[in-house]
């Protein structure tokens, strides 16, 4: 059995030669030695973070991240985005819950206040079409096919060519998938004019 490698741990391996512990630790901490931040600790690390005067993305300094690739730090009892916290600390409250801390960098990962800003989800979806980061269509890494591929079958229902089943036999997709593309369920926002 092959023991962690951080001395006298002594724990059997579970990944990148470190126990559970470890490797868990490096994961959330980018430090697999690396403890928790106490209460204390986060609130000197957002202080300083508030007092930073740089039109440059800051990054939060942990690798703990939620699914959707944004900072998370327990704050005030709860597991919460850094850049929500710290628009909230430098904007006030959201008017409601559903406003979002809309990055003006386009960087989910930014932290820096001078780029966060309250917005609804419109103007925040608005902002994600500026910036290209909106993931649709073929950034979608769900897409099966390009916007070439959607525009074509399109053309192909619009034109009577054959049905849709065939259709998606053609592109490789399902009858409902070639459905979704033509009544704009999917692939909605296209024109049909490549130009």
């Amino acid at each position: 059995m092959t023991t962690c490698s951080i001395d006298s741990c002594g724990k059997p391996v579970a990944a990148r030669s470190w126990c559970k512990a470890h490797w868990t630790r490096w994961r959330r901490n980018g430090d697999p030695c690396g403890g928790r931040r106490t209460p204390g600790d986060l609130s000197v690390l957002l202080q300083s973070l508030l007092k930073m005067e740089t039109d440059e993305c800051i990054t939060w300094p942990s690798n703990n991240l939620n699914r959707y690739g944004y900072a998370v730090i327990k704050w005030e009892g709860k597991q919460q985005r850094v850049n929500r916290v710290v628009c909230g600390i430098m904007r006030g409250s959201p008017t409601n819950s559903k406003m979002h801390a809309a990055h003006s960098c386009g960087n989910r990962a930014c932290v820096n206040h001078r780029h966060l800003r309250w917005a609804t989800p419109t103007e925040n979806q608005a902002d994600r079409l500026l910036h290209g980061t909106d993931g649709r269509g073929e950034k979608n890494v769900t897409s099966k096919v390009s916007e070439q591929d959607a525009r074509a079958i399109r053309h192909a229902w619009k034109a009577r060519e054959s049905n849709q089943a065939e259709i998606g036999k053609r592109f490789g997709i399902t009858q409902s998938a070639v459905s979704s593309i033509v009544t704009g369920k999917n692939w909605g926002w296209l024109d049909d004019n490549p130009n």
